[in-house]
């Protein structure tokens, strides 16, 4: 679990890296995540595997609401993809 900016100095680092990961997933949390910000990470691993996911919801609350995988076509739409509700919970607007 990563703030997207804190995520930003790790990836510099393993993008820069010959050896493979045995990370499975990245999961983004407690600010607005820059989809187009991860694109290095899309060119060196792909959008499968280890997975990157954002995740939603205020802290004051369950801290996390929603789930949403990220693709690396997601880095072509300058908006923070917030996914949908967790299967157990709800979301208003």
């Amino acid at each position: 679990n990563q703030t997207p900016s804190a995520f930003k100095q790790l990836m510099r680092v393993a993008c820069d890296s010959p050896v493979s990961m045995s990370l499975e997933k990245v999961i983004f949390g407690g600010e607005a995540l820059d989809v187009a910000s991860l694109k290095p990470w899309f060119d060196r691993f792909g959008d499968h595997a280890p997975q990157l996911i954002n995740m939603y919801g205020i802290t004051e609350t369950t801290v996390h609401v929603t789930y949403r995988p990220i693709t690396e076509a997601d880095t072509q739409n300058p908006a923070s993809p917030i996914g949908e509700a967790i299967p157990d919970l709800s979301w208003y607007v």
